[in-house]
């Protein structure tokens, strides 16, 4: 469906939005690999991404706790499935990678006229 809207013309590009990684490894990453139709963003990209778009109305401390929710629910549902406490681990360093992420992008917010 995404190749054909590139195809067609009527997208220049799509973003392809999951949080699943083992989809994002069997299935998405091979086709984005093969056609350039755009990019894979998880959850926390798309905060991300809204945050730099609306800095000036987002405060940061408010960003951090969706990103801490999402880590939540996503452990949470790991853990209803029995996946393994690795896994677990997985998702508590991504919360500290784009907590990270997010202080870097506040900075240089800041410094924007």
């Amino acid at each position: 469906m995404a190749l054909d809207a590139v195809r067609r013309g009527s997208h220049r590009q799509v973003v392809y939005l999951t949080d699943d990684h083992q989809a994002i490894r069997k299935y998405v990453q091979p086709i984005f690999e093969t056609f350039p139709l755009g990019c894979i963003w998880s959850s926390y990209d798309l905060v991300l991404y809204l945050f730099v778009r609306h800095c000036d109305r987002m405060i940061v401390k408010d960003v951090e706790v969706v990103f801490r929710d999402l880590t939540a629910k996503a452990v949470n549902e790991e853990r209803q499935r029995g996946i393994s406490p690795k896994n677990q681990q997985i998702w508590q360093q991504r919360l500290v990678t784009y907590t990270r992420k997010l202080e870097r992008v506040a900075q240089v917010m800041k410094q924007l006229p």
